[in-house]
């Protein structure tokens, strides 16, 4: 059996495979993206980490800190 392609055929097979490839191109950019975020997010959480325990060392505050 053989298969004949038309010009219209070859037209859609290449406008696919050229959004396909946009495609991918977009999923990578996202998922760089989301790489960048979540090392930002771990960032943050490790200064909020850091910056609790400075919290707790420091210890409740006295009465007197709050008066001007």
């Amino acid at each position: 059996m053989m298969i004949v392609c038309s010009f219209a055929d070859n037209d859609e097979i290449f406008w696919l495979q050229s959004l396909e490839d946009e495609y991918e191109r977009k999923l990578q950019d996202e998922a760089k993206e989301l790489e960048q975020l979540l090392s930002k997010k771990n960032t943050y959480a490790a200064k909020e980490e850091e910056y609790a325990k400075k919290i707790r060392e420091l210890g409740p505050l006295t009465s007197d800190a709050f008066e001007a």
